[in-house]
């Protein structure tokens, strides 16, 4: 890791005094995004509590964007606190792919992307996810994949369909064949915006489970409101339709762009019976919290100290947390 870091950095450097050399056109951007906490915790089970607290980092990313010209660009975000491994050496990546624009219409891509899944908690960027419901902290939500996607002349609507590896694919082999098939929504119109997807995921050959993923959005004033509702249905299975989904609310609060207040609650259920291997089956697991967020920089969100506090309630163990940190995104070079 030493090593990679280190080559990664010279490579930037260099990457940035040539470009200034030639006095490029083509817009680029690398960026480093840093998170870091405070935490104490609380556990609680029925044979003992448990006290802990301290500092830690929680998210160091590398991100370069840019354009080759008109019609390609490129986009990578690479996580240096996850681990790699030699049978997977993309782990730490979490997207890697290529855009081919073909007019302001239709878009093409291909690479390790996002697998889209509807849902505005799990849209967010990881670093900007204080606490989460069950099927968030569990999915593997990048695989590699193609895709194409749809824009109306007004922006907007987005429909992008996707095939990429399944989530449940065996991630040091990803050669099993097994596949996920994708289509989204993305709406914006005036006070509300949508995150709608239909999934097919195939979790073992020939067998799929079938998520509907519907995320909400209403805005009025200073104040934002999104609920996210998702079922999960494996073909076949003797239980209801109904019988395994997360429900996720939460309500912001904007005051003048420097403050932000928030509250988040949310459910996650399965009584089938089927080895769901994101959410398993049994899991009754509610949690809520509250905390704000404080940006220093007027006009800028690239300075964010953050608080909050959770709790979340399983069948044999309750949590407390308390966190406080903070956020900086650094732009190391940009040519617009």
């Amino acid at each position: 890791m030493r090593r990679f870091l280190t080559s990664l950095l010279l490579l930037t450097a260099l990457l940035s005094s040539s470009f200034l050399a030639a006095e490029i056109k083509q817009p680029i951007s690398v960026r480093f995004d840093v998170r870091a906490d405070w935490e104490n915790h609380i556990l609680q089970t029925p044979d003992t509590n448990l006290y802990e607290s301290g500092f830690a980092g929680k998210y160091l990313n590398f991100m370069l964007d840019g354009n080759i010209n008109e019609h390609f660009s490129y986009h990578l975000r690479y996580r240096f606190n996850k681990i790699n491994t030699g049978s997977d050496f993309f782990n730490a990546t979490d997207w890697a792919y290529l855009d081919y624009n073909i007019n302001k219409n239709w878009r093409v891509s291909a690479g390790k992307q996002v697998v889209y899944i509807g849902g505005f908690e799990y849209d967010a960027a990881p670093i900007d996810v204080y606490y989460w419901s069950t099927f968030w902290n569990n999915v593997n939500c990048y695989e590699f994949g193609v895709s194409g996607q749809y824009t109306t002349n007004d922006g907007r609507s987005t429909i992008l369909a996707q095939i990429s590896n399944s989530p449940f694919a065996d991630r040091a082999y990803r050669l099993d064949g097994l596949y996920a098939y994708n289509l989204i929504w993305y709406g914006s119109y005036g006070c509300f915006k949508s995150i709608y997807s239909t999934n097919l995921v195939e979790y073992e050959p020939g067998k799929y489970t079938h998520y509907i993923a519907l995320g909400n959005q209403w805005t009025a004033g200073p104040v934002t409101f999104q609920l996210d509702y998702m079922n999960r249905y494996y073909f076949h299975q003797e239980a209801g339709y109904f019988n395994d989904f997360t429900l996720i609310g939460k309500v912001d609060y904007n005051i003048k762009n420097r403050v932000n207040l928030f509250v988040k609650g949310g459910y996650d259920y399965n009584d089938t019976g089927n080895a769901d291997a994101f959410v398993p089956t049994g899991t009754k697991y509610g949690f809520v919290g509250a905390g704000c967020e404080f940006y220093p920089i007027k006009d800028k969100k690239n300075l964010r100290l953050h608080a909050f506090w959770h709790t979340n309630n399983d069948n044999n163990f309750k949590d407390h947390y308390v966190t406080v940190g903070l956020k900086w995104l650094l732009t190391a070079f940009e040519h617009k």
